[in-house]
């Protein structure tokens, strides 16, 4: 079950028809709780190894680039966290 969970959220794919620019540019808000995140690996506090990036996290902040910045460092951090367990 766990297989095909993975194979249709890895393999679902939509057509993009139109990008609305950046005056109508948002960002998600809500995701998972930061109470529920270890903020120096990004692990998830309920689901070992399980880990958290971007967007998922509830987390936004003002347009201007700090979003991708949570983005970057959350993964960067994720994925090195990620990496020490194999």
């Amino acid at each position: 079950m766990r297989g095909r969970l993975e194979l249709l959220l890895c393999e679902y794919s939509f057509p993009v028809e139109r990008v609305g620019g950046y005056k109508i540019a948002m960002v998600t808000a809500g995701g998972v709780s930061l109470q529920e995140i270890s903020p120096k690996t990004m692990e998830s506090k309920i689901v070992k190894n399980l880990y958290f990036t971007g967007e998922v996290i509830d987390i936004d902040g003002d347009t201007g680039g700090y979003n991708l910045q949570a983005a970057f460092s959350t993964g960067f951090l994720a994925g090195r966290s990620a990496g020490k367990i194999l």
